[in-house]
């Protein structure tokens, strides 16, 4: 199976397999308190390896990779996933223990998504530059809407349109370089794009309903701690303070 994100040459990586899902993984470090950490869009478990100098050293952390991704498939629903996680858990020899969670970007869904599926289970929950709290209007519409769908598609075979209103944003700087290269690298060509349909619809299909989530506290026992930066356009500094008042224990850096 091509590897669409591989960045760079590294040792075979891990594969578990459970009905119909591939779930492709590999251990960061080697202790007595498990971790699973789930990387971002468009990044493979190699790009968690900067972060490993920063897990505490009884941390046994393992990394995976999201759906599509690598060589990860799981479109499988909620309940498909809790499914695929209890096998997965048990394993890893993990069924009987307690499980601290690491996300990056759009990784941070599936923390959602497990503290919910296993709130007994999820101690702690550590997220860097989250997405996902709020809806992505676009994303949903481009997804199961008869009519975004449609739109979704003419975009995937025709985007030149679209590249040309992010060059003259930019050259009129109502977009900065910096977010101009963001927007680009993930639809600079028709993989990119097919890429980007196939992991909303996952998305929408796996983790929980955030309306939901934000009516009601999750677990109390959770420890919720959320990184980001106040200038965040994905997560919006304001919207995480809104976020961290929904728990108990929530630490916000």
């Amino acid at each position: 199976m091509k590897n669409i994100f591989h960045l760079c040459t590294v040792q075979e990586l891990s594969i578990f397999k459970h009905k119909d899902s591939i779930l492709e993984y590999e251990e960061l470090s080697n202790g007595s308190k498990k971790m699973l950490c789930f990387n971002g869009y468009g990044k493979v478990t190699t790009d968690l390896y900067v972060f490993k100098d920063f897990f505490a050293k009884d941390i046994n952390a393992i990394a995976i990779n999201l759906p599509y991704h690598g060589n990860s498939i799981w479109n499988i629903g909620t309940e498909g996933m809790k499914e695929i996680f209890l096998a997965f858990f048990k394993h890893l020899k993990w069924d009987e223990e307690e499980i601290h969670l690491f996300a990056y970007s759009i990784g941070s869904r599936y923390t959602y998504a497990l503290t919910q599926l296993f709130p007994n289970k999820i101690k702690s929950v550590c997220l860097l530059a989250p997405d996902g709290i709020y809806p992505n209007t676009l994303s949903h519409y481009a997804t199961f809407n008869s009519f975004g769908t449609k739109l979704m598609n003419l975009f995937i075979n025709r985007a030149g349109f679209i590249i040309y209103i992010l060059k003259s944003l930019k050259y009129f700087k109502v977009l900065s370089e910096s977010d101009y290269a963001f927007f680009l690298r993930k639809i600079r060509t028709k993989e990119d794009r097919e890429m980007l349909q196939k992991v909303w619809k996952e998305i929408y299909t796996t983790t929980p309903d955030f309306k939901n989530s934000l009516a009601k506290p999750m677990n109390k026992d959770i420890r919720w701690n959320i990184i980001l930066g106040k200038s965040d356009k994905v997560f919006p500094y304001k919207k995480t303070m809104k976020f961290t008042s929904l728990f108990a224990v929530a630490a916000l850096v």
